[in-house]
């Protein structure tokens, strides 16, 4: 008795029905990995604020930033790591330098790439450059001259991340009012998954 088996036009019919399934369920799968991450950088975000509020009342000063000024050279990059060992070391106020995933093919806002050994949120006190961490002690520049008031800052300190985009469409100025009130660069799920738009956390 002749044995039936599959026909070679019936295999590339189920493999073509596989690959459609899986063409259909993609982009759900990629969208459901995309808006968890947002999620779970938003709720890092925020349990980052009792750290620095316990910081604040044993130093009496918010942890210091990072930024690059050729004026200023030895300072640390915005988001390097060193600058959240602050909260780590010697007193654990954080539990770990908090890595931002979204942060793997992270560029500035001029769309430059930045080092990818460089992952952790970025970090900006309202003094903006005024009070950075690094290896030269004189970092000053015009705006800790003027009163903060004057500045218009958007809360005491900010954290922030790239968001879906991987691209930081604020920057530092995510610490400016007038800035955030002509350019809406906030993330939001509604203008797509991977819409452009920087997740912020601001602290008051």
């Amino acid at each position: 008795m002749k044995k039936s088996g599959f026909t070679l036009i019936e295999l590339l019919i189920v493999i073509a029905i596989i690959l459609i399934l899986i063409a259909i369920a993609l982009p759900n799968f990629l969208e459901a990995q995309i808006r968890a991450k947002v999620t779970n950088a938003m709720a890092e975000m925020r349990s980052i604020e009792p750290a620095i509020a316990s910081y604040l009342q044993d130093w009496k000063r918010y942890p210091r930033d990072g930024f690059e000024l050729p004026a200023f050279p030895g300072t640390y990059p915005e988001e390097n790591p060193r600058i959240w060992v602050q909260l780590t070391t010697p007193i654990k106020y954080f539990g770990r330098i908090p890595y931002d995933e979204f942060h793997v093919a992270n560029k500035d806002t001029q769309g430059n790439q930045r080092s990818e050994k460089n992952q952790t949120y970025r970090y900006y006190g309202a003094w903006w450059r005024c009070l950075a961490i690094g290896g030269n002690p004189k970092k000053n520049s015009e705006t800790c001259s003027k009163p903060e008031a004057e500045r218009d800052f958007v809360g005491k300190w900010v954290i922030f991340s790239p968001g879906p985009d991987q691209v930081h469409n604020y920057g530092e100025w995510s610490m400016y009012r007038p800035y955030l009130r002509t350019a809406p660069y906030l993330y939001s799920p509604t203008n797509g998954t991977t819409s452009i738009g920087d997740l912020v956390k601001w602290g008051s």
